[in-house]
């Protein structure tokens, strides 16, 4: 078999690449992997800290709509004083849907590895601050003696923690119940 005269033989000179061509591509693809490899644990720790915020809805609701609940013909979210002072106080409690002698943890339903803070606070003095609530006497208001927070405190360095807010009666008293989970 002939060929023809007019069809040039390809020689290596005319691929139409160079090695400025080659060092760019690689340098691109290097600084593309060095990326994926960089952001993949950001992409991946989010998926980590989803279920925290979850959780303080849930321990919220547990308290506010059925364990702190005026038993009988108490409505969601209008909390019994007397089993209120009692949750916080960690005793007492005749009647209450809860156990004021074991864990915070199980009490409110959460898993042993969170830590939770409960507190129930309000806008006493005025000044657009929540200040802690307390127990005096069988009556929530103004602190006094007992207040009204249980649970570690909240970390400050290196942690986040889930907040979940509810507004809810004690007695006739507006107030702010505060989950953290962290």
């Amino acid at each position: 078999m002939t060929r023809p005269d007019d069809v040039a033989v390809a020689t290596t000179r005319d691929r139409g690449q160079t090695n400025l061509d080659f060092l760019l591509g690689i340098v691109v693809f290097f600084l593309a992997l060095s990326f994926v490899v960089a952001s993949a644990p950001q992409l991946i720790a989010q998926y980590d800290a989803q279920e925290t915020p979850l959780v303080a809805e849930r321990a919220s609701t547990a308290l506010a709509d059925s364990l702190l609940v005026e038993s009988g013909a108490g409505a969601p979210g209008t909390l019994d004083v007397e089993c209120t002072g009692a949750f916080f106080a960690g005793s007492g409690g005749t009647g209450c849907p809860f156990s004021t002698g074991g864990e915070l943890t199980d009490i409110v339903g959460v898993h042993e590895t969170y830590s939770v803070n409960v507190t129930l606070q309000w806008d006493v003095t005025g000044d657009a601050e929540l200040d802690p609530l307390c127990y005096n006497d069988g009556d929530v208001g103004a602190c006094g003696t007992d207040r009204l927070a249980v649970g570690p405190d909240v970390p400050q360095a290196h942690r986040s923690a889930a907040t979940e807010r509810r507004t809810v009666l004690v007695g006739d008293h507006p107030a702010v119940l505060e989950v953290r989970v962290w």
